[in-house]
């Protein structure tokens, strides 16, 4: 009984409607606004999966290091969204998507730079409006607990022999989505800011 609830229950936590980070859910109440400025987000949303799909099956030990640095990155980019151009946030997101398609292995230093761009990206397609300490909080926790969260159970998945075949399948998908997700979002910034 409990399982026939729990598609029903992720597809409704999966709409992404704006307004949730404004209505009774997340408006005035800071981080928790953070949060579901992020999680409302389409193009953080690509990003933090552009960056899963990038790193892949990641060496445990690199995981705190890419997860802190994307964090940290997902709160400065929270605070930049009066500075930078949103639009290149879509940009972006296309080379993370590229990244993971073409699955390259990337060192320790590239996987921590990306996890930077990522983030950042992440933070300035949450559009908090204002930014404040708070919001950017929830921003970087929300980057943070969802990168942790797959970075740890992707080389778990990966560890299972029927799987083993598909993982690789998986992350050009995921990778492919995501760049489609950034090069549909681009070519409606440059519609929409057209004279």
């Amino acid at each position: 009984m409990m399982i026939g609830k729990l598609p029903f229950s992720i597809a409704l936590g999966a709409v992404c409607l704006p307004a949730w980070a404004h209505g009774e859910l997340g408006g005035g109440l800071g981080m928790l606004s953070g949060v579901t400025h992020f999680l409302t987000s389409p193009l953080a949303l690509a990003a933090w999966v552009g960056l899963v799909a990038a790193v892949f099956v990641v060496d445990e030990k690199r995981v705190p290091a890419l997860v802190i640095a994307s964090a940290l990155a997902a709160g400065l980019g929270a605070f930049s969204v009066d500075y930078v151009a949103t639009y290149l946030a879509s940009m972006v997101v296309v080379l993370i998507g590229l990244t993971g398609v073409f699955a390259w292995r990337l060192s320790t230093m590239a996987a921590v730079l990306l996890a930077l761009v990522a983030g950042f990206t992440s933070g300035l397609a949450s559009e908090l409006e204002p930014p404040t300490l708070a919001r950017a909080l929830g921003v970087a926790a929300t980057q943070a607990a969802l990168l942790a969260g797959a970075l740890y159970t992707v080389p778990a998945l990966d560890r299972i022999a029927q799987l083993k075949a598909l993982t690789p399948i998986a992350r050009r998908v995921l990778a492919s989505w995501v760049t489609a997700i950034g090069m549909l979002m681009t070519a409606l910034a440059i519609h929409l800011t057209k004279p």
